[in-house]
């Protein structure tokens, strides 16, 4: 919750359209609504780059509680965005073998 206050601390107008598309990216993970979820994540990414590290932690999190396919969108989500990420490459290649 500490990183989560952090990435939301200034209070300027694209922070709370960030936190408001976030939190509707969440929802739709959770419906498995991957499509409409990664278009949210990534638009909220855009607001607040910020949310990059937030996005990473919430996919390592995801993949620990057995949730791949969740970890797995987010993950591509954030390497349509930073398509360099080594370590991300790295931990979604780990989610990807695990699943076969």
């Amino acid at each position: 919750m500490a990183l989560w206050n952090n990435v939301f601390r200034s209070g300027n107008a694209n922070e709370a359209k960030a936190k408001e598309v976030w939190d509707r990216a969440m929802k739709y993970f959770d419906g498995k609504l991957y499509n409409r979820a990664l278009q949210d994540l990534e638009e909220a990414v855009q607001l607040n780059p910020a949310l990059r590290q937030e996005a990473f932690e919430l996919m390592q999190v995801l993949s620990g509680q057995g949730d791949d396919d969740t970890a797995v969108s987010v993950g591509i989500a954030l390497l349509k965005l930073d398509p360099q990420n080594h370590e991300l490459m790295s931990r979604l290649g780990n989610v990807l073998r695990r699943m076969n």
